[in-house]
């Protein structure tokens, strides 16, 4: 059994994870990987949603695609989680467009640092 799921929460975040994607997606995928990896590794009261895996990598989206179509789906998401995530040193059109959506429904933000030390709302 994994480290990560032998562990019992006593409560489960859901969490939204905003990430730069389309300046160059296999770069930016991979970074959040490695940032999503590690969290999970060290937390286990988080569930991610990050859009790279729910969208973007099942749709093979080229560089510089900005995702329209699927922006109605990610809005939906936003709604249902308990925390926004992003980095303030990768900010994007795209992520401030989903976090000013995050911040006008009232879901709280953090930022990655933040929550990688383990704050939570």
């Amino acid at each position: 059994m994994c480290r990560q799921t032998a562990r019992k929460p006593k409560k489960l975040y859901l969490v939204y994870a905003s990430y730069p994607y389309s300046e160059d997606p296999a770069k930016t995928t991979e970074e959040i990987r490695v940032w999503a990896r590690g969290i999970l590794e060290k937390f286990n009261d988080l569930v991610l949603l990050v859009p790279h895996f729910v969208f973007d990598s099942v749709w093979d989206l080229p560089a510089g695609y900005t995702h329209p179509e699927i922006a109605v789906q990610e809005l939906e998401l936003i709604k249902r989680v308990d925390i926004f995530v992003y980095n303030p040193k990768r900010i994007s059109s795209g992520v401030r467009w989903e976090m000013a959506y995050a911040e006008h429904i009232g879901v709280p933000i953090l930022t990655m640092e933040e929550l990688s030390n383990g704050k939570r709302p």
